[in-house]
């Protein structure tokens, strides 16, 4: 409702709220300038923001790098399957997917890469006409 309300994706309020469960000394940092809340939010699962927030700011990392930086120093949880844990921007992008395409949605990640695959479910022909629709480039307008 706050996402609505506001006129932003859901996806981007559930990663400004989780911003704030990182420490003072980090938002700080955030608000001062020296570091941007895509820093910041690859910090949130970090063992020891601080730490890596003081790395970033005084190393000039971008925000990829940061990632990076952050995935080498956090464990990788995993679930009693033992595939990797998805990290809440995932899981929000893949609610908002779903939500726009009224049809299940997976991502998953590769392990150390930047590389994944999105997987959307349909329950019959209809949907999957939808789904060919949507992703057909429209006459004229050029967009996919």
């Amino acid at each position: 409702k706050l996402a609505q309300a506001l006129g932003k994706s859901r996806s981007h309020i559930a990663n400004l709220l989780r911003l704030l469960n990182l420490p003072e000394v980090v938002l700080e940092m955030v608000r001062g300038g020296q570091l941007s809340a895509g820093h910041a939010r690859a910090l949130v699962t970090a063992p020891d923001p601080i730490a890596l927030a003081r790395q970033v700011a005084k190393q000039g990392l971008s925000v990829r790098q940061t990632e990076k930086l952050a995935k080498t120093k956090s464990p990788h949880p995993s679930n009693d399957n033992g595939t990797p844990e998805k990290d809440a921007d995932t899981k929000a992008l893949e609610k908002d997917l779903a939500a726009a395409l009224n049809m299940k949605v997976a991502i998953a990640h590769a392990l150390g890469g930047e590389t994944g695959t999105v997987t959307i479910r349909y329950r019959d022909l209809e949907q999957l006409d939808e789904i060919c629709r949507r992703l057909s480039v429209t006459s004229g307008a050029g967009e996919v």
